[in-house]
């Protein structure tokens, strides 16, 4: 995906356009270039763009982050591992929710600037899962959970990263109201505990029975029942005060609506 810059000029010259235009705009950010290298001066920029989010214009915004995003693929691996999530960061948690549409656009565009089977790649992704989730619009990530794992793979996480990569997009689709792919999700996850860390997914558990025996009808849902953190919760009392057992959880089939 080519990424549109905010001017086109070489990337010295755009990193100092830059602090010049955050500075007018009122940030406290130094127009003389950083003697030590481009880096930081970008480091610079991405500190302060915070003023930008106040702009009435919202393709002037995006313009501006562009920039920003032309200048950070320009680096190498090891430069954009420490930028790359700093920027991401900041999209996440900077910004309105009247400006949550432009957001994931960013990411969207960093995602695909740094490439989607770059390592890096898993902090734009979550940042997006985590303003989708905040702002119930899912519909602009990507959900497709085949891909979302072959992701997980090809990104190398560790078991907590892969945990954190289903958690968030389960509350994403729950919080945009897509329940039946979010209850899909929540079975993966649940599927990557082991029996030696089973009791860390109490609460993932819960949820997932609590929700399925909540729906409106009965559901055909045996494979939950061989998940080592649903097997975990047997014998406990989690739904209407009523305990995890066969009577209400049988092994040959059938996860009941309150009114069985």
């Amino acid at each position: 995906m080519s990424l549109p810059a905010f001017i086109n000029i070489p990337e010295a010259e755009q990193a100092g356009e830059l602090r010049s235009f955050l500075r007018e705009k009122g940030a406290d950010i130094s127009e003389t270039m950083s003697e030590e290298g481009l880096e930081l001066d970008l480091e610079a920029v991405i500190d302060n763009v915070g003023v930008v989010w106040k702009l009435p214009d919202v393709n002037e915004i995006e313009g501006v982050f562009n920039s920003i995003l032309s200048l950070l693929i320009y680096f190498p691996q090891e430069t954009m591992e420490k930028l790359v999530p700093k920027f991401s960061e900041h999209i996440t948690k900077s910004g309105t929710a009247e400006q949550s549409y432009i957001r994931i656009k960013i990411l969207n565009s960093l995602f695909h600037g740094v490439g989607e089977t770059n390592p890096l790649a898993y902090h734009v992704y979550t940042g997006m899962l985590r303003v989708a989730a905040k702002y119930e619009n899912i519909d602009q990530v990507v959900t497709d959970l085949d891909k979302v794992k072959k992701w997980t793979i090809q990104w190398e996480l560790n078991r907590d990263r892969i945990n954190n990569v289903y958690r968030l997009l389960y509350e994403g689709l729950k919080e945009s109201k897509h329940g039946d792919e979010a209850s899909v999700v929540m079975v993966e996850l649940l599927g990557t505990y082991t029996e030696d860390n089973a009791s860390q997914a109490r609460d993932e558990a819960n949820r997932c029975i609590v929700s399925t025996i909540a729906g409106p009808q009965v559901y055909l849902f045996d494979h939950l029942l061989t998940l080592r953190p649903v097997k975990f919760l047997e014998g406990e009392r989690i739904h209407d005060n009523q305990p995890l057992t066969d009577s209400r959880f049988t092994s040959r089939s059938t996860i009941c609506h309150t009114s069985c």
